[in-house]
């Protein structure tokens, strides 16, 4: 049974699921049931594949529909890029990358989220060409 849109994504093949993630704002999935908005740029065929997908994946008939009034959770893709934005906003304004910065002028100073508790700050000091 897929009923949630991780367990979608994971069950796609790679060329749907890219555009899943770039594409699909969820409003709302269950078994049988998929109903999302788009995001800007998507393919308009989205929905024909994805039903045609679903239902032969699951030996299930699926209602796949695009509502237009209503605007779903941000996609995966624009999840990702806000959570890097946030990330990036959160480098600049950290103290230790403002202090770094003051001494090392052409440092490149990036924090990486990998676990919730890290707060290892991670520095690469070798001049990179700016382009």
């Amino acid at each position: 049974h897929i009923t949630t849109l991780p367990e979608l994504i994971a069950a796609l093949p790679v060329d749907l699921r890219y555009e899943v993630e770039k594409s699909l704002r969820l409003i709302r999935m269950e078994f049988g049931t998929l109903i999302f908005s788009l995001a800007p740029n998507a393919r308009p065929d989205i929905e024909h594949k994805l039903r045609a997908w679903l239902t032969e994946a699951t030996k299930s008939p699926w209602n796949v529909e695009v509502d237009k009034k209503t605007q779903g959770a941000p996609s995966i893709k624009e999840a990702r890029l806000a959570k890097q934005k946030q990330l990036q906003e959160m480098e600049k304004n950290h103290p230790l990358a403002q202090k770094a910065r003051e001494i090392f002028t052409d440092a490149v100073i990036e924090i990486r989220d990998k676990t919730p508790t890290s707060n290892i700050l991670k520095a690469d000091f070798n001049k990179k060409d700016a382009r």
